[in-house]
């Protein structure tokens, strides 16, 4: 059965000219897998989840179909480990240049 994530994702493609293959192999999957995701055949976990958001720039929220509270903790961890490689990068550099 199709999903949201699945319409969305082959739109976001159509959209931009980016053939099936071409994502997939940008994305370091298989075409079939993708294929797979796009026609509701497969569910898929954070990691792919997050590869889709980062390549396509979709809202985290339509492609995970979790809540927005859930998705509110999952980008404010995300957040969070992002600045703290920022800051532990630059206390690094600091202890190098002292």
């Amino acid at each position: 059965m199709r999903t949201e994530l699945g319409k969305e994702l082959q739109k976001w493609r159509y959209d931009q000219g980016v053939s099936l293959s071409e994502m997939a192999r940008d994305m370091g999957i298989s075409p079939a897998y993708l294929c797979d995701i796009e026609l509701g055949r497969r569910k898929i976990g954070f990691a792919i989840r997050k590869k889709l958001q980062i390549h396509t720039g979709l809202d985290l929220r339509k492609l995970s179909l979790i809540s927005d509270n859930e998705a509110r903790i999952v980008l404010s961890v995300l957040d969070y480990a992002t600045k703290k490689k920022v800051i532990d990068i630059a206390l690094d550099q600091m202890e190098k240049g002292a």
